[in-house]
């Protein structure tokens, strides 16, 4: 729609379509094309990355995707935070990476459901060692000491097969309690520390995978339109900052036993994770 109220493309390219904002008739029509694989739906069904490189005269600026996979509802430039977990998601713009940078922002006093103690996601995370608050409009070193950890901690949600809107660091939830819950169901004698283990190694095994098969530094990255000012709300003119970004995404790599400069997990880290044998893979 974007594309064609810049003129990008035109009803000759839409079936005859007016792909304007707001138009939601046109917006079932296209659905239902995109579906059936007719017209120039048979473009769109293939994504947004896809369909802009089809189309070319400065579509690709227009698709908000990482790695292929389109935005969700999250605005990275209301919450830094979100941005990086975009980057380095190892499947893409996923917002479920971690819990949201509000949760942890002590002026946001009305986040969610939990206003009347703003601080309550940032006390389940105590055992962890996160104890204060960072900004959401922040990419500092404790901003992705936050990331990386809650990342640990979410990659752990999917290891577990676990919803993470159901055991997400609430008021009558608290980190422990999984390892408490773990040990009851599976009678694994394990601790806080094998479990944040755990999703670390997921995390790491599938960016093995991801390296195995092409992926590279330059797809841990944003497009252009993060780093321009919002056009309006309360946070306009907001944006991320390239440089800080790009630093931001070095930190994270560092952090996780990465090369900073390749990506590519280092052989110390790959044994320390119990999964040494993936560095001859690597090599290959």
């Amino acid at each position: 729609m974007e594309c064609f109220e810049k003129g990008i493309i035109t009803e000759n390219e839409t079936d005859g379509i007016k792909l304007n904002f707001g138009n939601a008739e046109a917006m079932l029509t296209m659905i239902e094309k995109i579906a059936l694989r007719k017209g120039f739906g048979d473009i769109l069904a293939e994504g947004s990355a896809r369909a802009a490189s089809q189309i070319g005269k400065g579509a690709e600026k227009y698709a908000l995707h990482v790695k292929g996979q389109e935005f969700a509802m999250a605005e990275p430039r209301a919450k830094f935070g979100v941005g990086l977990a975009y980057a380095v998601s190892p499947t893409g713009a996923d917002h479920l990476q971690h819990e949201h940078d509000g949760a942890f922002d002590s002026a946001l006093t009305g986040y969610s459901h939990t206003a009347d103690d703003p601080n309550v996601f940032l006390k389940a995370l105590y055992p962890m060692g996160i104890l204060d608050p960072v900004p959401s409009l922040s990419l500092s070193g404790e901003k992705v000491q936050l990331f990386t950890y809650l990342q640990h901690y979410w990659s752990l949600f999917n290891c577990l097969d676990l919803c993470i809107f159901t055991f997400e660091p609430v008021r009558t939830f608290k980190v422990n309690h999984l390892v408490e819950i773990t040990r009851a169901v599976t009678g694994w004698d394990t601790s806080l520390l094998e479990l944040m283990k755990s999703g670390e190694r997921a995390t790491t095994l599938t960016r093995c995978f991801n390296i195995k098969h092409g992926l590279t530094p330059e797809d841990d990255t944003l497009p252009e339109r993060l780093f321009e000012g919002l056009g309006g709300g309360p946070l306009k003119g907001t944006k991320m900052d390239r440089k800080e970004f790009e630093k931001s995404i070095t930190l994270y790599y560092e952090m996780m036993g990465w090369d900073p400069e390749t990506g590519i997990p280092t052989e110390g880290k790959l044994f320390e994770l119990g999964i040494g044998w993936t560095h001859k893979e690597l090599e290959r």
